[in-house]
């Protein structure tokens, strides 16, 4: 009966020995424990029986580590995951997974920097604008066309600027043009024939204050010139009728 249970435990051990080189660690502890059970006083299954024991719960926490990394990659917790993964990767560095997902993360943390930068230009553009201050706003939206080629929202906003920029420079124009003419014939004397053009120019562009001064300086010159022409005259008839 000794020598059966011999027979048996050594083609127990040697199928364990077989199943423990494949990683086939379940089997083998199964064939480990019947030999234990066979010759408790041999050390060999025993010492098997703790290595497998080790192993299985050295895979067992590193199960644990990926899914926990896994569970923080689905709530869209990248840094989270991305040291977890680090962590899954310390204590197997040929981890296929944690080295893809942490690939993975880098691009969606790229994505995301460039995402919240892109908002921040459109964001302080679109305040730009608002406030007329155009030149200023195209260079912020023109910025963030930099970080996302495709986008189409900066692309129309700049066109529009342009569009706005060539009306203001075509009333700028228009506006100076008409304030020269106006200059020459009041530097010219011809006060009565350059109010109106001030005027002219005061509704090309009504928040210049120009204009209305100068219009306001031409009713004090003509109010002069009549007060002078009317002193004048009376002087002369009043010298006739001396």
């Amino acid at each position: 009966n000794r020598l059966a249970n011999r027979t048996l435990f050594d083609k127990l051990v040697d199928s364990a020995d077989k199943n423990f080189k494949k990683d086939l660690f379940t089997e083998a502890l199964t064939d480990y424990r019947k030999a234990n059970e066979l010759f408790p006083d041999e050390a060999y299954p025993a010492q098997q029986i703790a290595v497998i024991n080790e192993k299985l719960n050295a895979d067992a926490s590193f199960l644990a580590a990926v899914n926990q990394a896994d569970q923080a990659f689905t709530g869209k917790q990248y840094q989270i995951a991305k040291d977890l993964y680090n962590q899954v990767l310390a204590i197997r560095s040929n981890h296929k997974h944690s080295s893809d997902r942490i690939v993975e993360i880098n691009r969606i943390l790229a994505s995301l920097s460039v995402d919240e930068n892109y908002n921040t230009l459109i964001a302080d553009a679109d305040q730009l604008f608002s406030g007329r201050n155009y030149n200023e706003a195209k260079n912020k939206y023109t910025e963030a066309l930099a970080l996302k080629v495709r986008e189409q929202y900066p692309k129309d906003k700049i066109a529009e600027i342009n569009t706005i920029l060539r009306d203001l420079a075509a009333v700028d124009q228009k506006y100076q043009q008409t304030v020269n003419r106006a200059d020459n014939l009041f530097n010219s004397g011809k006060y009565g024939e350059a109010k109106p053009v001030y005027a002219e120019a005061g509704t090309i562009k009504p928040n210049e204050t120009y204009p209305p001064e100068m219009m306001g300086k031409i009713d004090s010159l003509l109010d002069e010139q009549a007060r002078l022409l009317a002193q004048k005259e009376a002087e002369e008839k009043a010298r006739l009728e001396a």
